[in-house]
């Protein structure tokens, strides 16, 4: 549904999907401490909402900041991840132009050396 809302935007006909998972270990865009605190609140959340209740104000808003900062976690984890991909693709066409180029190179010696013969 959503991808469908996101291909029909789209001029080109194409449409690809990136999928990245999570490890769910801690790292720079969301800590440890924030995890546990997320995955306490979402347990507290549920509970509440089970039983037809909700969260406190205060509660309900400290899951909202965290919600938000895993949100942003994410989109600061893909970005780097793009960065690093697109370092990593420039790296590779520059390895093989220089590939390409060695065999030219090889080539060109080869048929100066037939010519001599």
């Amino acid at each position: 549904m959503i991808g469908e809302a996101l291909s029909s935007d789209c001029t080109n006909n194409e449409f690809s999907t990136l999928l990245i998972i999570q490890s769910f270990r801690p790292e720079c865009f969301f800590s440890a401490e924030q995890q546990q605190r997320l995955s306490d609140l979402m347990n507290l959340w549920r509970t509440t909402r089970d039983e037809g209740q909700t969260l406190p104000p205060e509660q309900q808003a400290e899951l909202d900041r965290l919600v938000e900062a895993e949100l942003k976690a994410a989109t600061a984890r893909t970005t780097a991840l793009v960065q690093l991909s697109s370092q990593f693709e420039f790296k590779q066409l520059r390895q093989f132009a220089l590939q390409e180029e060695m065999q030219e190179q090889f080539a060109l010696e080869e048929c100066l050396r037939r010519l001599s013969l």
